[in-house]
């Protein structure tokens, strides 16, 4: 089990937020961010600009729906957490 003191950088309510690297698989950059847990999400999601900064590869598009029904084109990339 592991346990994380909670952000105190952040306003809002108590969230559990913990620092992740987001690893390149095609060569040997990476970079640190803080990263909301959610153990029931079925998908990560990365800003466009750590991933172009990266230079992840994209491997697909798909469609994913959110909450609301609505589905939308997703670009899929492929790195290592």
């Amino acid at each position: 089990m592991f346990t994380y003191a909670y952000d105190s950088d952040y306003a809002g309510p108590a969230l559990p937020i913990i620092e992740i690297t987001i690893f390149s698989l095609r060569n040997s950059n990476s970079i640190i961010r803080r990263a909301l847990v959610d153990s029931g999400a079925d998908a990560t999601m990365i800003a466009l600009r750590d991933l172009n900064r990266l230079k992840a590869r994209k491997v697909d598009t798909m469609r994913m729906r959110s909450v609301n029904g609505v589905s939308q084109p997703v670009d899929i990339y492929t790195v290592a957490l």
